[in-house]
């Protein structure tokens, strides 16, 4: 994802090769002030709004990997007179992308490879493959074929009563963090702005 910085209301009095080395360094010093905003920011600052799995189980049971990589996976590019880029490329460990465009505009998810998308039903299988979750239980799966759904994968109990762990579908909506949690997945153009100002002032 890119987010773009401008610079607005600066008269370009000074000479061309001293706005462009203004600028790097405001890029450089922006992109540290928005690793910082990230690190600053509350664990389930993306999490959904709902707390608990459909078992009842805490989705907050352990710390939430997402925003270390918001802390330290932040470029910048494409600088020039008047503005920079900074740009997040950061994947996941299956190549696929980390999300911060889908949490900010929302959007549907598919399976690329795989038949159905895995979605966790309870805290033990969040942040875990399948694969890894089959090697301390074993998954059935019930249910039937839908629309949307392509049934649960359950584990069964020591009493052997089934406990569902993950749900099956052909796809899944994720709607903005802002209509789930009120607020932005990226900071506002102002924010951005006050971010990089000290930086560009200091730099002239």
């Amino acid at each position: 994802m890119k987010i773009e910085v401008k610079l607005p209301g600066y008269p370009l009095l000074e000479p061309a090769a001293k706005m462009r080395r203004a600028m790097k360094v405001t890029a450089t010093g922006t992109q540290r002030a928005l690793s910082a905003w990230y690190a600053s920011l509350p664990a389930d600052y993306f999490d959904s709004s709902n707390a608990a799995f459909p078992d009842g189980t805490s989705k907050r049971n352990r710390a939430r990997s997402f925003m270390a990589a918001l802390s330290s996976s932040w470029r910048a590019e494409e600088v020039n007179d008047s503005g920079f880029t900074l740009a997040f490329r950061h994947s996941r460990d299956n190549g696929s992308p980390w999300g911060l465009r889908l949490h900010q505009y929302g959007g549907a998810i598919r399976p690329k490879q795989a038949r159905a998308l895995t979605i966790p039903m309870t805290a033990e299988a969040r942040g875990m493959r399948v694969a890894e979750f089959v090697t301390h239980r074993a998954l059935f799966k019930i249910g039937r074929k839908g629309d949307a759904t392509q049934g649960i994968l359950a584990y069964r109990e020591a009493d052997g009563t089934p406990h569902a762990a993950y749900a099956l579908r052909r796809s899944a909506y994720v709607a903005p963090l802002r209509q789930r949690r009120g607020h932005d997945a990226i900071p506002n153009k102002a924010q951005l702005a006050a971010m990089a100002r000290p930086y560009f002032l200091a730099a002239l």
